[in-house]
């Protein structure tokens, strides 16, 4: 079964969000070790085409994220012994089917070793600095068949390989009070919050919008998620009016299951 993704690649230039709730991206907390929560959902692209005579092209997949604490370490960081959390990130896109089969590229895998105290669950660390990726002690990623191949960038950034949720400046809640959310997992207690973040360069800009649920109940933090991810292309001498969107991302994710007996995939330390 083939599989076919259209790459997006974003300039970041200037940020702009929404009022005021803070969090990190996929993960808010760190559950016990051995913790695992698996969404499933859809990911789909709208590619416009004003050129083609059979119109604008609409492709659809299925995905799955699984997301693991597997393991703990003591880790040497300058002066200091931090304790350290290993967590694994599994992404699975492929055609809709009973059975998940993944074309080249659709299984991912990822492994970081993370400090714990870098797990905040808001915008900004304590220097006020915004949590814009998880950094990386020592960290690993394989690719469909491929051998795994270590992390060097000493950073981890989920978007858009692993989510295309973004680490947003700020986040609206329609509540303070967590509502009864029913997912497949089943009905917990959750806080809907929305977010927003704009990058632009010269000749593109890409608009992501973000719904997610966060709850206490579900390990790492989030219930479910949509995110609608839109880009915009013009020539660079041309003015910012003359945008005009070229693709459209649209993913929906909600947890369906967790448990307390994660096993890592990857035997790498």
């Amino acid at each position: 079964m083939r599989f076919s993704v259209l790459s997006v690649t974003v300039v970041l230039i200037s940020i702009v969000a929404v009022d005021h709730v803070q969090a990190q991206g996929l993960i808010w907390n760190l559950p016990p070790d051995g913790s695992w929560v698996r969404y499933e959902g859809t990911y789909s692209q709208l590619v416009r085409r004003p050129n083609s005579t059979e119109g604008d092209l609409t492709l659809e997949w299925t995905r799955h994220l699984t997301i693991k604490s597997v393991g703990t370490s003591d880790e040497q960081i300058g002066d200091e012994t931090v304790p350290c959390r290993w967590l694994e990130f599994k992404v699975v896109t492929a055609q809709p089917a009973a059975i998940l089969e993944p074309g080249p590229g659709g299984d991912r895998i990822y492994k970081i070793l993370v400090p714990e105290r870098s797990i905040l669950g808001r915008v900004n660390d304590d220097a006020n600095i915004i949590v814009s990726f998880i950094p990386v002690v020592r960290g690993y990623r394989k690719i469909g068949d491929e051998d795994p191949q270590p992390i060097e960038s000493g950073v981890f950034q989920i978007y858009p390989m692993v989510s295309y949720l973004r680490h947003y400046r700020q986040l609206e809640a329609e509540s303070d009070t967590p509502q009864q959310t029913d997912i497949p997992l089943g009905v917990v207690p959750a806080v809907a919050l929305r977010g927003r973040m704009i990058t632009e360069s010269t000749e593109t800009r890409s608009t992501n919008e973000g719904n997610l649920w966060r709850s206490e109940d579900v390990p790492f933090g989030l219930a479910k998620w949509a995110v609608r991810d839109t880009r915009e292309e013009k020539h660079a001498t041309q003015s910012r009016d003359l945008f005009r969107e070229t693709m459209e991302v649209s993913i929906e994710m909600s947890a369906h299951e967790s448990g307390k007996d994660a096993v890592t995939e990857l035997d790498v330390q």
